[in-house]
């Protein structure tokens, strides 16, 4: 059945492609008819729209020959078959007009053989029957397995139950509580006449453990217990023999604690003895003495607009130009 679709699916694709170069024929034969010289030209422009129809009729019929293997054979590849249908009947119906006939053969494909066939009848949904009393639809009954009918109370088919769960054991009731929460009293064994006296272990055999002996209570160890250690004193009672005096609290150092360094004397204090003055600050040098020789980096410049002088300091060793810091005059350096 697969084979068969697929091969008036490949009809319907050849017959498409013949559509499409008839409708090009067509539109040739117009186009030359407009060339002719002995139309006039209400008939040229007749004939020029002619050619634009047939035109989009073979572009039309070429995309419905396209749509017809990417759609339908494809879907067909995928195991979509409802898709494989549905797309089939729409690209036959609108593709008899414009294929010349080439959709026939796919509404022959999807009624025939994709209809029939049984991936497609998987995809749809299960029928429910009609009751033939009252022509009205039944239900599934899941307890007895079969179709029931709601408006005439009747099953029209049973099948097979549905399986129960196994029911559960049902223990033996428990005992009421005894009154006051007492435990039960056993009473002494007692051995039944005729029956066979309890037989002891033998004598080599070690002791079991529910015949061993209960534990003895242990007592203090030989030599009794050592003495505890004493703690210390209460407050204000003397230490006792054998136990060393709490340390005493620390007091200041023999001969006093060292004196604590002067901080320095307040704005126009004398200095004290012992200690040096502050500092003076350094003034320019007296009038008369030698100046002072400037850095290698550092040169004494005057400027050329305002005259004034100003120290340059040489950042870089490439540059030979000073700015004024009074006129922004640059200078050669």
């Amino acid at each position: 059945m697969t084979n068969k679709a697929k091969k008036s699916l490949n009809i319907g694709v050849g017959w498409f492609l013949a559509a499409t170069v008839i409708w090009g024929v067509l539109a040739y034969f117009f186009y030359r008819q407009s060339k002719d010289p002995q139309y006039n030209a209400a008939n040229k422009s007749l004939f020029l729209s002619l050619v634009t129809v047939f035109l989009i009729f073979g572009i039309v019929a070429l995309i419905f020959m396209i749509l017809t293997v990417v759609l339908i054979l494809g879907a067909m590849k995928k195991d979509r078959y409802d898709a494989a249908y549905n797309r089939g009947l729409l690209l036959g119906f609108i593709g008899l007009f414009f294929g010349l006939g080439a959709g026939a053969m796919l509404l022959a494909a999807s009624r025939t053989h994709l209809k029939n066939h049984p991936k497609y009848l998987a995809t749809l949904p299960v029928p429910t029957p009609i009751c033939e009393r009252c022509g009205q639809p039944v239900q599934f009954d899941k307890e007895v397995g079969g179709w029931y009918c709601p408006t005439c109370k009747i099953h029209l088919t049973k099948g097979v139950p549905k399986p129960r769960a196994p029911e559960k054991p049902v223990l033996p009731p428990t005992p009421p509580p005894r009154p006051g929460g007492q435990p039960p009293v056993y009473q002494p064994y007692s051995p039944q006449p005729g029956a066979a006296p309890p037989q002891a272990p033998p004598v080599s055999y070690p002791p079991q453990p529910a015949t061993a002996p209960p534990p003895k209570p242990m007592g203090p160890p030989p030599g009794g217990y050592p003495p505890k250690p004493m703690g210390p004193p209460p407050a204000g009672y003397p230490p006792q023999q054998g136990m060393a005096p709490p340390p005493k609290p620390m007091g200041p150092p023999p001969g006093g604690y060292p004196p604590k360094p002067m901080g320095p004397p307040p704005a126009g204090y004398p200095p004290q003895q012992g200690m040096a003055p502050p500092p003076k600050p350094m003034g320019p040098p007296p009038a008369g003495g030698p100046p002072k020789p400037l850095p290698s980096n550092v040169k004494n410049v005057t400027c050329t607009r305002c005259g004034k002088t100003f120290y340059w300091t040489i950042v870089d060793p490439n540059a030979r130009m000073a700015k004024c810091p009074w006129c922004n005059n640059e200078l050669m350096a």
